[in-house]
């Protein structure tokens, strides 16, 4: 999403969106081409889109590395508590049916 973001919305090259995230312009490309690092659609949810928004924005400018790994982080910790959150969710309603 933050590959696109950049390419689509900022009009940043592959190469230097690659140097930003510290990947290749291979995996830019198929980050781009939902070639690789879709497993999960997280696309969907608004949450997400903001963060990955709050990335891309970060990373237009010349971002400190630090500045960079905190955003990662936040998204981290976001994405975690909210898969946390589903899978209680999940076993509630597992537990209900099995009664």
């Amino acid at each position: 999403m933050i590959a696109r973001e950049l390419i689509e919305d900022y009009g940043m090259k592959q190469e230097l969106v690659a140097e930003r995230l510290g990947v290749t312009q291979a995996a830019v490309s198929k980050y781009r081409h939902q070639v690789r690092g879709e497993a999960v659609d997280l696309e969907g949810a608004a949450e997400v889109r903001q963060i990955s928004r709050d990335i891309a924005s970060t990373l237009v400018r010349d971002p400190n590395p630090l500045d960079v790994s905190r955003k990662f982080c936040q998204a981290s910790l976001y994405t975690t508590s909210s898969m946390g959150e589903l899978f209680s969710r999940m076993a509630g309603i597992r537990e209900t049916l099995s009664v």
